[in-house]
């Protein structure tokens, strides 16, 4: 996409259409941020990000991307509450007057992978500085970061806790514990159950045996001292929940 001819038409479509200045905006808050995921489109809808560029209020937002929607400027889909839905945004190219689009190859990869959600869990103008400042190193490794950042199955998350709790011994700091393990990655949690029976050997006395809390936080079960080394143990799977 052209950033000048997307800018130059709306200037054109607005002197025919009853814009708010809510909706004007919006619709530059919508380009920069499409802008910094290179063109990306469509794009998750990450509204605590694009008000602060709009400076309007989360009502207003959603207002101006129906308003945005109809005059034609975007595509705005709905999400659904309390589903993986999430909303989405696609920007409209234009022909300029010479009726050429000189519209950019899109990031296919990203629009296949339909984001996985939330791509950036942005709420402070710091981090979208941050965003910014490493636009091109964040898209490149955008499919990296959904692969690490899929929707929890929350249920399967709290058998796995149980299986742990139980593996672990030293039951101290639960809530801490659980808190601190439903947020931990795919992959820590499979080494975790890989490796968590060399360091529980290797600890019998519980009374020398670090707090459950504590060993989640340095991430442990990576220590050279368990790395291969579970007392000769295949990789376990833990009651009906495959790792």
């Amino acid at each position: 996409m052209n950033y000048i001819e997307l800018i130059n038409n709306f200037w054109s479509i607005s002197e025919g259409e009853d814009m708010s200045p809510h909706d004007q905006s919006t619709y530059f808050a919508i380009l920069k941020y499409c802008n910094s995921l290179s063109w990306l489109n469509p794009f998750v809808c990450h509204w605590e990000i694009l008000i602060q560029y709009s400076k309007t209020s989360k009502n207003s937002f959603y207002k101006s991307c129906e308003a945005l929607d109809k005059i034609g400027l975007i595509k705005w889909e709905k999400g659904q509450r309390n589903s993986t839905k999430k909303p989405k945004i696609f920007v409209l190219d234009f022909k300029n007057k010479e009726g050429t689009n000189r519209e950019q190859r899109r990031n296919n990869e990203g629009t296949t992978e339909e984001h996985g959600g939330n791509l950036y869990k942005l709420v402070n103008k710091e981090t979208i500085k941050l965003i910014n400042n490493n636009a091109t190193l964040v898209n490149s490794e955008l499919k990296g970061w959904i692969e690490n950042h899929n929707p929890i199955d929350k249920e399967k998350r709290d058998k796995q806790f149980l299986e742990f709790w139980d593996l672990y011994g030293k039951k101290k700091d639960r809530e801490k514990c659980k808190t601190k393990f439903k947020n931990l990655k795919d992959s820590d949690i499979e080494l975790i159950f890989e490796r968590l029976p060399a360091y529980t050997n290797s600890t019998p006395d519980l009374t020398y045996r670090k707090n459950p809390l504590t060993w989640l936080n340095g991430k442990c079960w990576n220590d050279e001292d368990y790395k291969g080394n579970n007392g000769g143990s295949k990789k376990i799977t833990l009651g009906r929940i495959p790792l």
